[in-house]
C-alpha cells in the first residue's frame, strides 16, 4: 500500500538495498556485505542469491 501511494504522488521508490548502495557510494560505509549479512541473519531480511552477488558485483566487493 505504501509504495502505491508513493508511485501514485511521483515519488521515487528506494528499498534498503538502495538505501545501502548509496551509503557505500557516498563513503558513510565501507561495505555492503557484512550488512546484507548481518540483515539477513539478524532480521531474516531476503535477498535472492543472484540479488545478493549482483549488489557485490556492482560495488567491486567479492561474493563469498
Amino acid at each position: 500500500m505504501g509504495r502505491q501511494t508513493a508511485r501514485d504522488f511521483g515519488v521515487k521508490i528506494t528499498g534498503v538495498l538502495g538505501i545501502i548502495l548509496l551509503a557505500k557510494r557516498q563513503k558513510i560505509i565501507t561495505q555492503v556485505q557484512q550488512i546484507m549479512n548481518n540483515l539477513m541473519k539478524k532480521v531474516n531480511f531476503r535477498i535472492s542469491s543472484q540479488l545478493y552477488a549482483d549488489v557485490l558485483i556492482a560495488e567491486d566487493e567479492s561474493v563469498t
